[in-house]
Order: structure tokens, then C-alpha cells, then sequence
């Protein structure tokens, strides 16, 4: 995929550094399910369209992306007043040299084993649609309380 350069680089500016973060799933049963999910610095060195995080292969969000690529994750910093709302399509992974590349030792919590942990395992999102929202900008809603859209896709 192409990506637009310029709604990259203001996606990036947004995202980076923001601690809260979730991920939404559709269960085979058409249940949402979302889950706080641990964001990754490495993902800004350069941002390239894809938003990594680790997982494990046998979790229940694992799963569900097995079932459904199409995921929603949303970023919040209620100190910055910054939201942004992403779609877009999941990938899993068990690429070492990838998650070598990735691996933060705050993911630990998560996966105390770490990379020794077989069922390691790597969400890849690539963005497709987002949504922001920044109040301190004067870029905190549009008409009818929808966020800046921007467009991925060329």
C-alpha cells in the first residue's frame, strides 16, 4: 500500500508517546471485544503505516484476528487532550528477527518469558482510516463532533 506522506507524519505526531492504547476485535459470534494493549516506541523509527504489538498466539485476540483482519485501535492522552481512532487491517506474525527488533522490556508485564516465550507473537496493523481529535491545537472536532479524517489509501 502507498501511503500519504504528509498523513503519516501528522498520524505519527499524534500517536507517539501516548501510553493508552486499545484494541478492538469481532468475535466469530459478531461480540466487540477491545483490550489495552502495550504501545511500542519502536514503531516511530521510521513510521511506516504499520503499528506492531506483541501478543500471544493462543490468546483470545489472536483468534479473533484469524476469524477477522479488520481491527480498530484507539489512542488516548487525556493529559494532552489527543484521541485518535484507527482502522485497519491485522497481521500476525512470528517473525524473531522482527520481534528482536521490536521487544521493549515494558511488554515483560505482559509476556514475562519474553522472546524465550514459544507463543510470542506479533500484531501487525497496518493503518487503512483515522480520526483525531486535539484540543490543544484547535483540531478537537469538526461539525456533527467528528474528528479530523484522514485517508491512507492512494
Amino acid at each position: 500500500m502507498n501511503y500519504d506522506t504528509r498523513n503519516l507524519e501528522r498520524l505519527s505526531s499524534m500517536i507517539q508517546g501516548v501510553q493508552s492504547v486499545t484494541l478492538t476485535t469481532l468475535s466469530p459470534e459478531g461480540e466487540i471485544h477491545s483490550r489495552p494493549m502495550c504501545p511500542l516506541a519502536a514503531n516511530f523509527t521510521p513510521f511506516e503505516g504499520i503499528l506492531w504489538f506483541f501478543s500471544r498466539g493462543d490468546s483470545q485476540k489472536n483468534h479473533e484476528i484469524e476469524a477477522d483482519q479488520h481491527v480498530g485501535l484507539t489512542y488516548f492522552d487525556s493529559e494532552d487532550e489527543r484521541f485518535v481512532s484507527i482502522s485497519g487491517v491485522a497481521i500476525l506474525s512470528k517473525d524473531r528477527a522482527k520481534m528482536e527488533e521490536l521487544w521493549d522490556p515494558s511488554v515483560s508485564t505482559w509476556i514475562p518469558e519474553g522472546l524465550a516465550d514459544p507463543q510470542v507473537s506479533l500484531i501487525g496493523v497496518r493503518v487503512e482510516k483515522a480520526q483525531t481529535w486535539d484540543s490543544r491545537s484547535g483540531t478537537a472536532s469538526s461539525q456533527r463532533g467528528q474528528g479530523q479524517p484522514m485517508e491512507f489509501r492512494q
